[in-house]
């Protein structure tokens, strides 16, 4: 009897990078965004708008969605206003604890 499968796991912050690989197939799964919760990246900014929803997942996107967008930095409802919002970064600022906020890194240059 042989072994044929060999599972990787790779866990960072919230998310898993995981490769199966059985004989000749190969499957990876690449988690959403690696979120830094509790994280301010402030500057940088090219755009901020208001979320309908209170989702750092949907700010994440956003910033999937252009070209330009290297990293977000999600602000909890309450904090600069009554919606939450979402600022979208052509670089990549420093991170700064700061329980107000969730950022990430979509791109790196």
């Amino acid at each position: 009897m042989s072994i044929n499968t060999l599972y990787i796991f790779i866990q960072k912050n919230w998310g898993f990078l995981a490769i199966l690989y059985n004989q000749s197939d190969i499957t990876i799964n690449i988690p959403k965004t690696d979120m830094e919760p509790d994280t301010n990246r402030p500057e940088e900014d090219y755009t901020s708008f208001d979320l309908s929803v209170p989702d750092p997942d949907a700010c994440a996107n956003a910033c999937r969605e252009e070209e330009k967008c290297m990293a977000y930095t999600y602000v909890k409802p309450g904090v600069q206003g009554e919606n939450a919002r979402c600022w979208l970064k052509t670089a990549i600022p420093d991170a700064r604890p700061d329980e107000c906020c969730i950022s990430g890194v979509i791109r790196t240059p």
